[in-house]
C-alpha cells in the first residue's frame, strides 16, 4: 500500500471521526468498490484521459448520490478530479485499517488441524479478546498438517500451539 493511499484515507478518516461516522463511511467505501468490481468498465471510464473531468464528476454524482453521503461523494469526486480514482481500492483498505485501529479491533487468523465447534470458536475468541483487551475479528482455517492444537496469527505475531511445532521443538532438543 502506498503512502498516498494512506494520506487520502487519513483525510477521510478525520472527517468521519468529526461526524462520528467512521464505520458507516467504511461501508460506503466498500459499496463503491463493489460497484467498481461489478462494473470494471466504469472505473476505466473514470480514469480515461479522453473523458472530461466535469463529465466524470457528474457521472459519479448521478450514480452514487442516492446512497452515499455528501462527504464520501465529494471524496470520490476529488479522487477522480486529481486522477487518483485508480487508488480507491487501496484507499478503502487503508481506511478500514484506520477504523480497526481506532476501535481497537484486531484480526486473528486461527488455524486448527480439525474444524472447531461453534462453542469452541466462541470461547477462543472471548479468550483472545480478554488477552488482548480489545475486540477480535477471528478468521478460522483448517490445516490438517498441524496434527493437533492451534496456531494463532495476529498483527504479525504467531502463537504456535500445534503438535507439529511441539514435535519440531522436541526433535531439536534430541539433536
Amino acid at each position: 500500500m502506498n503512502e498516498l493511499s494512506r494520506e487520502y484515507a487519513g483525510a477521510l478518516f478525520i472527517i468521519a471521526s468529526e461526524k462520528n461516522c467512521k464505520s458507516e463511511y467504511a461501508s460506503y467505501l466498500d459499496n463503491i468498490c463493489q460497484s467498481f468490481k461489478d462494473e470494471p468498465m466504469y472505473l476505466e471510464f473514470l480514469h480515461s484521459p479522453a473523458i472530461s473531468t466535469n463529465e466524470k464528476i457528474s457521472s459519479i454524482a448521478g450514480i452514487f448520490t442516492s446512497f452515499v453521503p455528501e462527504d464520501v461523494l465529494s471524496f470520490v469526486q476529488l479522487l477522480c478530479e486529481k486522477g487518483r480514482i485508480n487508488l480507491i481500492f487501496e484507499i478503502t483498505k487503508a481506511y478500514a485499517e484506520l477504523v480497526a485501529q481506532s476501535e481497537k479491533i484486531i484480526n486473528a487468523v486461527i488455524t486448527s488441524a480439525v474444524e472447531l465447534t461453534e462453542d469452541e470458536k466462541k470461547k477462543l475468541q472471548l479468550k483472545l479478546e480478554s488477552k488482548f483487551n480489545c475486540k477480535v475479528n477471528a478468521i478460522f482455517k483448517i490445516e490438517p498438517s498441524l496434527l493437533g492444537g492451534i496456531v494463532i496469527e495476529t498483527d504479525g505475531k504467531i502463537l504456535d500451539g500445534s503438535i507439529k511445532n511441539r514435535l519440531r521443538d522436541l526433535k531439536e532438543v534430541i539433536k
